[in-house]
């Protein structure tokens, strides 16, 4: 019904009050008078009321009707509308759009459409005369709890999410409905990333701008303090996108006055509420430096305020258990987050007492508690001690393809070495033989690979992260590494399976490569015997193969080769085979003591052409005191070193950092190395 007629009917209503209370003026008036001609008189007037209001009574019904008829109209189409919900799958933007990743949304022509009948429905139901109009509460809260597919349900909490970003006039309990299915829908794509990436991401984001935001920040809330596990983390990710802001980074001035006032909030607030949102917050003041520098270390914090910060985090989840474990948890994520415990490098900026890395390790086994909390709790234990976690040990990938080019012998390799941490191996193996879901298991696995303990049921979790796309390529090496050092048919199979799997153009990883590294780097000689007579399957670098056969510790590659060199019945692989047993003897020459000097560099070529997130470009003055410009390829685990030389007045050698990929005379990079950057390693700068 439109809005004139909403206000015709008042009005008429309006009218027939005024008429129905003249009409109650004549009765009272007529009782007064015994006098017949005024007793006629006033009945005339009873009568003449009484007729008008009769006729705009049947107006007013008249208008109903038409209100009802029209309403029923627009409820049937809504109705024929949601019989037959049209899904698409819309690929994920940004970090997903490229893994080929998707979620099910319904299609802006029906999402078009359906908007656009909800916004004819009336929102005035409330009255009692018009219990049968259906209004937009009305039908949300029918759609919302139909018994539907997960995909469609999935869809349609979206869309009502959107629906609800428009500000349309619903009830308090219809808002709340919205949030909570939504909430009910997430998935793990949800919340995965610095920003919104999935449209149920990007709707959470847009009703956080709209009418609705307090409300919104409110269900949020207590989603997150409600639920557990991984979900938990996705709430909290989703939240701390609608509370952040474009204030400043945190830095050494302003991390007082911003770190202080949340630190009071998460421990004497009264409402649990209050404590968690505290925490949160301090989560996103921990995290948002990390978007500009995965690698950055919050060391910059002043003694005094770095120990008061770990000492109430840690109070915090040893005081909050039970119902309230929520508080804990968020306390050991922002811990988590304070320590860059996600990504593989040591925390030397504070030193864990005993009393601390114990409690971590009760708080990791204890069932009691979320097992988000605890899984972070793990990731802390693997990252606060003085040793070099194994992943930070070396640069192994690059290891790897020197091996592959036939630089040095894959004996060379180094050894990853074990920390010296019984205690938190006993925990871990307890863990990762437990029941607790993949996700938690993942860390788990990571953490046991960082620590330099390798056991069989750590492969499966690997693997997950090894092969899931939608992982960041250093957390995808990380679990590689691990998973090369555990070894074992399996790991193998993976491997082959990889190295042979069909070209893809979106995987911007290169998982064959990265397989075909991996297994370089094992050394297995039945594995790598078995690729190398296959030939140049899948463009396999033949050459690397023998290599490592040539350089492996068993005599039982240099055996092979040297069978294949004589017996195989393809030119090209005996060649490869008889070059790499001439590799050998140069190595045994120079008592490989160095990376050969004329080595083809094919391998790490690639490897490099992958790096281009780790390629730094400055300008300096060389030995000789002459301008040039440098394209230095930097070791993640080196990167905050390098930059903190950079700051200093200090000489640097760029090679105790990496590798110089380019460089040039001048204060800008000249034509010939662009175009030499873009030939070898495909950089467009």
């Amino acid at each position: 019904m439109s809005k004139d007629e909403q206000e015709q009917i008042k009005k008429l209503e309006k009218i027939k009050d005024n008429w129905q209370k003249k009409r109650l003026f004549y009765k009272n008036e007529l009782v007064k008078f015994d006098d017949t001609g005024k007793r006629f008189e006033l009945q005339q007037e009873i009568d003449s009321y009484e007729e008008k209001i009769e006729e705009i009574t049947q107006e007013i019904e008249s208008l109903r009707q038409k209100k009802l008829q029209k309403n029923k109209y627009i409820w049937q189409r809504i109705s024929q509308e949601m019989e037959n919900i049209p899904i698409q799958d819309k690929p994920i933007e940004e970090v997903f759009v490229t893994n080929k990743k998707t979620e099910p949304v319904v299609t802006s022509q029906w999402h078009d459409s359906v908007i656009l009948w909800l916004s004819k429905l009336t929102q005035e139901g409330g009255q009692q005369e018009d219990w049968e109009i259906v209004t937009a509460d009305n039908a949300i809260d029918r759609f919302s709890r139909r018994d539907i597919s997960p995909k469609e349900a999935r869809a349609l909490a979206v869309f009502f999410l959107q629906y609800l970003a428009e500000e349309p006039s619903l009830k308090d309990e219809t808002v709340d409905l919205v949030l909570k299915t939504a909430i009910k829908n997430l998935n793990e794509y949800d919340g995965r990333t610095s920003k919104p990436n999935t449209q149920m991401d990007k709707a959470f984001h847009k009703v956080m701008q709209s009418c609705f935001a307090k409300q919104c920040h409110h269900q949020l809330l207590q989603g997150y303090i409600q639920t557990t596990g991984e979900i938990r983390r996705t709430i909290g990710s989703i939240f701390l996108y609608t509370i952040a802001t474009n204030s400043e980074v945190l830095n050494t001035e302003n991390a007082n006055r911003k770190l202080n006032p949340l630190l009071e909030q998460l421990t004497t607030a009264d409402l649990v509420e209050e404590r968690v949102e505290a925490g949160l917050r301090l989560v996103e003041e921990f995290f948002r430096p990390h978007i500009y520098n995965t690698h950055v270390r919050i060391d910059f914090l002043s003694n005094e305020l770095l120990h008061r910060v770990i000492n109430t985090l840690l109070a915090v989840a040893k005081a909050n258990t039970g119902e309230n474990n929520a508080i804990a948890s968020t306390a050991i994520w922002a811990l988590g987050w304070l320590t860059n415990s996600r990504f593989c490098d040591n925390y030397t900026a504070y030193t864990f007492t005993e009393a601390e890395l114990d409690f971590l390790r009760q708080f990791a086994t204890n069932k009691e508690q979320d097992v988000f909390g605890r899984s972070w709790s793990v990731s802390l234990l693997s990252v606060c001690t003085s040793e070099k976690p194994v992943f930070a040990q070396a640069e192994w990938i690059h290891e790897w393809a020197i091996i592959a080019d036939g630089g040095k012998p894959q004996k060379q390799l180094p050894d990853p070495k074990p920390l010296d941490r019984p205690e938190d191996k006993v925990v871990l193996e307890y863990l990762i033989s437990s029941d607790l879901p993949k996700e938690a298991k993942r860390r788990v696995a990571i953490a046991l690979g960082r620590i330099g303990y390798f056991i069989n049921k750590m492969v499966e979790p690997l693997l997950q992260i090894f092969q899931d796309n939608t992982f960041v390529s250093d957390k995808r090496d990380e679990a590689l590494v691990y998973l090369v050092f555990t070894g074992g048919s399996q790991v193998i199979s993976a491997l082959i399976n990889g190295i042979n799997s069909p070209k893809d153009h979106s995987d911007q990883y290169g998982l064959p490569e990265r397989c075909f590294l991996a297994l370089i780097g094992m050394g297995d000689v039945d594995a790598l015997r078995q690729q190398l007579e296959r030939g140049k399957e899948n463009q396999i670098d033949i050459n690397g193969l023998a290599y490592a056969l040539a350089g492996v510790v068993n005599p039982k590659g240099r055996r092979v080769l040297e069978f294949i060199k004589h017996n195989h019945r393809q030119k090209e692989i005996r060649d490869a085979a008889a070059n790499a047993l001439s590799r050998s003897a140069q190595w045994n020459y120079n008592n490989a003591k160095q990376v050969s000097p004329n080595y083809s560099s094919n391998n790490e070529d690639r490897f490099l052409a992958q790096q281009g997130h780790n390629i730094h470009k400055l300008k300096a003055k060389d030995s000789t005191g002459r301008w040039a410009y440098y394209f230095v390829y930097v070791e993640p685990r080196k990167e905050q070193a390098f930059l903190n030389v950079l700051e200093s007045d200090q000489g640097v050698n760029l090679e105790d950092y990496g590798k110089v990929v380019g460089s040039c005379y001048g204060e800008q990079p000249d034509d010939q190395l662009l175009a030499f950057l873009k030939e070898k390693y495909g950089f467009s700068v």
